[in-house]
């Protein structure tokens, strides 16, 4: 008699195998959402930045085209958020109240909330690469900490037109202004301490982003209380050059969000 006895070798994994592939496929792909969801994040920040100075742009232009008899030599951006008629502290002339001074306002509420999480992404992209240097590093985050101020005093400028509360009216534009002025020259320092290998030198100019560093801060250096040369002011008002500083550092701002966005895709 054959007392054979057979044993069924199973070649399928058990229970606890089967566990331990689906833990490791779900933490792949947990990681690899994570990652996802980080990138698409900055995305969405970076296009929120460009999105506010695409607002501003819109929504200046649209409150000097609503006001009477607007001039571009003549008045402030902040003159289209006046809600009160006031006499000009430059020369004295009466300034007219704009008949819908919430679209300025309102403008400058949606620019500041929109270049928040530009702001607050700046640091969390630029050095999480490995060759950005430690001085780099610490100007990133000086600029996010200045973006911060740039975004409340901004927003403070739209609170209180300077026919209501003048003091802090000043105050909050030239906090902005030289806010914006510190911003790009800090920027253009931090690109020129960046390692050479780092993956963000591909799509930056150094010189052109010193170039245009330059030209905002002579443009802000008018509006920030310290003395400009005669000859700058016979021949260009400070209303032009506040619209000078004031357009150009937003764009470059969009600029350095087009950059950022190129650097997060690749």
């Amino acid at each position: 008699m054959n007392n054979t006895v057979f044993v069924h070798v199973s070649t399928t994994p058990n229970s606890w195998m089967r566990f331990q592939y689906s833990i490791v496929q779900i933490s792949k792909w947990s990681a690899i959402f994570i990652i996802i969801m980080e990138d698409s994040k900055k995305l969405i920040a970076m296009f929120s930045g460009i999105i506010g100075v695409i607002i501003f742009y819109i929504g200046s232009i649209i409150a000097m085209l609503t006001y009477p008899n607007y001039s571009i030599t003549g008045n402030f951006f902040s003159d289209t958020g006046l809600r009160v008629d006031d006499f000009s502290v430059i020369d004295g002339h009466l300034i007219k109240a704009h008949p819908y001074p919430w679209i300025f306002n309102t403008t400058l509420y949606l620019t500041a909330f929109f270049l928040l999480p530009f702001f607050l992404s700046v640091p969390k992209i630029m050095n999480t690469d490995m060759n950005t240097s430690k001085p780099s590093r610490l100007l990133y985050y000086l600029d996010a900490g200045l973006g911060m101020v740039i975004v409340v005093a901004t927003t403070f400028v739209g609170i209180y037109d300077w026919g209501t509360a003048f003091t802090y009216h000043v105050f909050a534009a030239q906090t902005t202004l030289g806010g914006i002025l510190l911003f790009v020259l800090i920027w253009a320092l931090a690109d020129h301490f960046l390692n050479e290998d780092h993956p963000y030198k591909q799509y930056s100019t150094i010189r052109l982003d010193l170039a245009v560093s330059i030209f905002i801060i002579i443009c802000s250096y008018t509006q920030v209380g310290f003395p400009i040369p005669n000859f700058m002011i016979a021949y260009i008002p400070l209303q032009i050059y506040q619209k000078l500083a004031i357009y150009s550092a937003l764009l470059y701002i969009s600029v350095i969000a087009s950059r950022l966005i190129k650097l997060i895709r690749s």
